[in-house]
Order: C-alpha cells, then sequence, then structure tokens
C-alpha cells in the first residue's frame, strides 16, 4: 500500500479536528474522523515524538528550504519536552487502581533515552565520515588521482542500502549524510507524583482539573523536576 494512502494533509493548518483527536481515548470518546481516517491519541504508540520532531526538522529546511542542495545548512536544535507522566512514584501502589495509576504513567511517559542516544550515535558516524573524507583528501596529490577518488566515493554515496526511507522509498548513503543537524540540547520537565491522582485521570477534562492542573504549572519550583542532556542535570 502506497505511504500517501495513510498521509493527512493539512493545507489549511491545524483545525478543531486535529486538536479532538489528539485528545481522543477510544475507552472514553469517540475516534474524531479527519480526510476519511479514524484518528486517536497517539500516546499509544509514540507519546513522545522525537524521533518524528528530528525528521520533520531535518524535511522542512532540507528539503523545503534548501530544495535538497547537500550544502544547505539544517540548523541544530534544541529540545524542551514537557512529561506530564511522573517516572517516580512517591509510594508504591498497593490497590487496584493505584496499580492502575502507575501502569498508565509507565505506559505514557517519556521513553526518549534511547532516540537521543541513537541521534547522537548517528552524529558521530557522519563526523566520522566527514574526518575519513578530510584524511583521503590531503593523501591524494594529483589531480587526476582526486577525480578518480571523488568518482569512486559518489558511486558509492550513490548506492542503494539496505535501509528504507519512511515513505518506504530506496535510501542511499547520500541521504544519510546531507541535510543532518546536531541535537545540542534536550530539557526535559517532568511533573512530580502527585498521591491524590487516579488511573482515569487521563481522561479527566472537567474546569476543576484543568483550573488544578494550571494552577500545577504555576507553581513550577514545586511541582517540577528538570532534567539537561547533555551534561547537566538540574533537579528543581
Amino acid at each position: 500500500m502506497k505511504y500517501e494512502n495513510h498521509s493527512i494533509s493539512y493545507v489549511n493548518g491545524l483545525m478543531r479536528e486535529h486538536v479532538m483527536a489528539s485528545a481522543s481515548f477510544p475507552l472514553y470518546f469517540d475516534y474524531e474522523e479527519v480526510d476519511g481516517h479514524k484518528l486517536c491519541d497517539g500516546g499509544i504508540l509514540s507519546n513522545t515524538p522525537l524521533r518524528e520532531l528530528l525528521q520533520a526538522h531535518r524535511d522542512y529546511w532540507y528539503k523545503e528550504i534548501g530544495k535538497n542542495n547537500e550544502d544547505a545548512p539544517v540548523p541544530d536544535l534544541e529540545v524542551y519536552i514537557i512529561d506530564v507522566w511522573p517516572s517516580v512514584e512517591k509510594a508504591i501502589p498497593s490497590d487496584y487502581d493505584g496499580i492502575k495509576e502507575r501502569n498508565s504513567d509507565i505506559t505514557h511517559s517519556d521513553k526518549t533515552e534511547y532516540d537521543q542516544k541513537i541521534a547522537a550515535l548517528v552524529t558521530d558516524y557522519l563526523n566520522l565520515y566527514k574526518e575519513t573524507k578530510k584524511i583521503a583528501k590531503t593523501h591524494i596529490k594529483d589531480q587526476k588521482e582526486y577525480e578518480l577518488f571523488q568518482k569512486d566515493l559518489n558511486i558509492l554515496l550513490n548506492t542503494v542500502i539496505e535501509s528504507k526511507k519512511r515513505t518506504g522509498k530506496e535510501r542511499t548513503y547520500n541521504d544519510l549524510i546531507h541535510g543532518r543537524f546536531d541535537l545540542k540540547r534536550i530539557v526535559t520537565i517532568e511533573r512530580k507524583d502527585d498521591i491524590h491522582s487516579i488511573y482515569n485521570k487521563w481522561a479527566d477534562y472537567t474546569m476543576e482539573t484543568i483550573d488544578k492542573l494550571i494552577k500545577e504549572g504555576e507553581d513550577f519550583e514545586k511541582r517540577a523536576i528538570v532534567k539537561t542532556t547533555p551534561p547537566e542535570v538540574d533537579i528543581v
């Protein structure tokens, strides 16, 4: 099946339907239909879509702005993650609701640590390629040898590789090295555990609860943990 069959256009920007879809939980609310697709909250699949963000950043600057020019600059990125699902529980849950509530926290909490490591690893491999290429060039003194080297390198870079693009299309080594950027810093702001919360909190949209959450957000220093990667970790 073609990738385009699963795409949703945002020709009018983000609409009410898109916002509603992001808050539709099948257990409590109906699916939201957009362009013939029945959508629900994305937390089940990717509640902290760091990989999707990195891809969108690269596609915008390299493809949209840079028009796929291999020298098109892609700005480095700083990412801020707001995690409302506590990773640390103040007390070990013992009753049924408490255990279900903890399970919900674990299911939806930020799990981007591995993605962060992979992003750093990809950057290391890219830098290794660049430095190796520089070393090779310094040892080529003859123009004809340089042209042969560049020809062989271009053949290699245009070789189709095993991994594929998100669209399912073939990928070359060139696709791996162009349009890349550094993920300079990730700041995670995590909500502290509330011993009075319950399992069904994720479907509670009452004004009383919303007002309470807004107040907690304003009371930032008491309600949040701030983690900065790399390298320091700052606990507030």
